[in-house]
């Protein structure tokens, strides 16, 4: 693997190369164009485990619009939960090219799990051709939410439009096709467009919600997302904007719906 080199919320693999024999007299030459790895979670810092043999990964989250409301005290920021980062030699977010990074939440995240609050392989409910859908059984924060979309002919369409979960009464976290077929969530590329790779069989998402926090992850990590959210909404729901206001009925996506309420990771001493 090459090397990891950090720039906010950007990246780029390549390598070092010496320019002097003094201390940090070195540049860094990249073998691959620059990639975003997600919006809101920036100015990170990583380590590598030795005896995981894996390298780790968190960032800040920056203060979202406060309340109108006098009185109402907000974070300045805070940090992201951690991340493991790995590398996926054969794939790209914006180009031809091989080589990206991902960052997903660390596993050891599920064991928060306090309680299965909805699941459905078939959650849509909500109008035949598209819109938002209320799921009044995982309303509230805290929340650990994963989505899986299929579609009947067992390939993510070239264009399907937007779909994706609402948090928070309205904070929307969607994956979305552009014009040539690329892929985003939230505006953070996922895929290129008019690629000659195969099309995926499924979309992934992921959603963690804290009480005034979200951070979401696209196609395990390829794409995230964060931001910091203080409003009084409790609502979560399902959306669906299919491409040109509607959707084939033979071809129609599946939502697979998993939500959970979360614990504190922290443990009070008495």
């Amino acid at each position: 693997m090459d090397f990891l080199h950090f720039g906010s919320n950007e990246y780029w693999l390549g390598e070092y190369q010496r320019t002097g024999s003094g201390f940090n007299q070195t540049k860094f030459v990249a073998s691959v164009p620059r990639q975003t790895f997600g919006a809101g979670a920036s100015e990170g810092h990583g380590y590598f485990s030795e005896s995981l043999q894996k390298f780790f990964w968190w960032g800040w989250i920056p203060s979202g619009p406060a309340p109108a409301e006098a009185g109402v005290n907000t974070w300045d920021s805070c940090l992201s939960v951690t991340r493991e980062v790995s590398y996926e030699p054969g794939l790209s977010t914006i180009g031809e090219f091989s080589g990206m990074v991902s960052f997903y939440s660390v596993a050891s995240l599920t064991q928060l799990r306090a309680g299965l609050l909805f699941e459905s392989g078939d959650a849509w409910a909500g109008p035949p051709g598209g819109g938002e859908m209320d799921l009044p059984a995982a309303a509230g924060n805290c929340l650990d939410i994963e989505l899986n979309v299929t579609w009947r002919n067992g390939t993510v369409p070239t264009s399907f439009g937007s779909l994706g979960v609402s948090v928070f009464g309205g904070t929307r976290v969607v994956i979305s096709s552009g014009d040539a077929g690329e892929m985003s969530m939230n505006g953070v590329p996922l895929t290129p467009g008019g690629s000659s790779r195969a099309r995926p069989g499924m979309l992934s998402l992921r959603v963690l919600v804290d009480r005034s926090v979200v951070e979401a992850f696209g196609q395990w990590g390829r794409a995230s997302w964060a931001e910091m959210a203080f409003v009084d909404g409790t609502k979560t729901g399902l959306v669906w904007e299919p491409a040109g206001g509607g959707a084939e009925a033979e071809n129609s996506p599946l939502f697979s719906v998993r939500v959970w309420k979360m614990s504190t990771g922290f443990v009070e001493e008495p």
